[in-house]
């Protein structure tokens, strides 16, 4: 993880520094009105610095219509600089996966070769890597990437694509 971005956690918290100005962040909120299990049933949320490096990631079960919308809060260590953090989220069905094998990509010049991958992008933390084994199947996936700009005494909603609201706290 690059100094400075903290990650995140699907559960609510709150800052231990009551007399400290608050922390540039951002919750945002997932929602999708897919039927729950059958096709969202599943969360996945991946973290990346503005240079495209990968810093966290987290896949969790919404097996009920009463497990949505799903919130989160992506804040930054560093009060006094901004940040831009990209973020992806993928609403899947259980049990839909294949091997992570980096990103794969389908050639204009040959659109039904099965792409391969090069094993990029890897997530590593604590000099250890921890790149999850499976990603979801991307046919069967709602796939967003948006970017988040974490800033100093930001406030106010934000409004993101589609199943996604963000709002600055």
């Amino acid at each position: 993880m690059r100094r400075g971005i903290v990650a995140f956690a699907l559960v609510g918290a709150c800052s231990d520094r009551p007399s400290a100005p608050p922390l540039p962040e951002v919750l945002v909120v997932v929602d999708t009105d897919l039927p729950s299990p059958l096709v969202a049933s599943r969360l996945r949320v991946d973290l990346y610095t503005e240079d495209g490096t990968w810093f966290d990631s987290s896949d969790v079960a919404r097996p009920s219509p009463n497990d949505w919308p799903a919130s989160f809060g992506v804040y930054s260590e560093d009060d006094g600089k901004e940040r831009v953090v990209k973020v992806r989220l993928r609403i899947y069905p259980d049990g839909y996966v294949r091997d992570y094998r980096g990103e794969r990509f389908a050639p204009w010049t040959a659109p039904f070769t099965p792409p391969v991958g090069d094993g990029t992008p890897r997530l590593s933390k604590d000099d250890k890597d921890v790149t999850p084994r499976t990603e979801p199947q991307p046919l069967v996936t709602v796939d967003r990437l948006f970017a988040l700009r974490l800033s100093p005494g930001n406030a106010g909603a934000r409004g993101l694509p589609c199943m996604v609201h963000a709002s600055a706290r």
